[in-house]
């Protein structure tokens, strides 16, 4: 036995205090290795990387993907077609809409929707 571990032994504050920054320690080591993620120290970049949610992917899902991707595909012809300012517009809204489009094929998305002009 080392003479620490007697000075634990003998002393039960001595010992308290000790148990108490190894908690502390350990929870400080758990925090650090959650706020680490994937390595990076972007807030953005380790929500992107997170898992997704354990969802089915469904008939349903696919056809609000395929809508999505037919949406985000219109958008980009906007913006290299469309004359004038238009092109800003039609560049936002494809970025938008191939966000969702994106978040719907990595089961991201929790609530599904269907847009369809007729």
């Amino acid at each position: 036995m080392t003479d620490f571990e007697q000075e634990l032994r003998d002393d039960p504050d001595r010992a308290a205090q000790f148990a108490r920054f190894q908690a502390a320690g350990a929870a400080r080591a758990a925090y650090d290795t959650a706020m680490a993620g994937n390595g990076s120290d972007n807030a953005f970049v380790r929500w992107l990387t997170r898992k997704p949610l354990p969802v089915k992917f469904t008939l349903w899902r696919a056809l609000c993907g395929l809508c999505w991707l037919f949406w985000t595909f219109v958008c980009v012809l906007v913006t290299f077609v469309a004359p004038g300012a238009w092109h800003v517009g039609g560049f936002i809204l494809a970025v938008l809409s191939g966000f969702y489009d994106w978040r719907i094929w990595t089961r991201r998305a929790r609530r599904l929707t269907l847009f369809i002009i007729v």
